[in-house]
């Protein structure tokens, strides 16, 4: 019964600190693999241009420059293909957005 107890108090103390279930199958990666999401289909790999608001290489700059667009550095979504705007009206699906540096947002 001690043993069980200690057991319990273990799996409780994990459960605290990591926020996850003990014991059974938990149906994920179980051994620290990471899953991506599904990739966009509107950003074939390999496309040249890329698209708007697909992600692009600063170095490289691949984005549709005809259409105005190029590679911008977003905080937290990183580079994006984009263009500059004056408000949403400029900003096709999928931004619609305008952000404050004068440049279409990322979704």
């Amino acid at each position: 019964m001690m043993i069980r107890w200690r057991a319990f108090l273990l799996c409780a103390a994990v459960f605290a600190v990591s926020g996850g279930a003990c014991g059974g199958d938990d149906d994920g990666g179980g051994d620290g693999e990471t899953f991506d999401a599904a990739p966009d289909p509107r950003c074939p790999v390999g496309a040249d241009p890329i698209a708007f608001m697909c992600a692009c290489d600063l170095a490289d700059d691949n984005c549709d420059i005809g259409n105005g667009e190029y590679c911008f550095d977003f905080n937290e979504k990183g580079p994006h293909c984009t263009k500059a705007c004056d408000g949403p009206e400029d900003c096709p699906e999928p931004s619609n957005e305008c952000s404050g540096m004068d440049v279409c947002k990322a979704p």
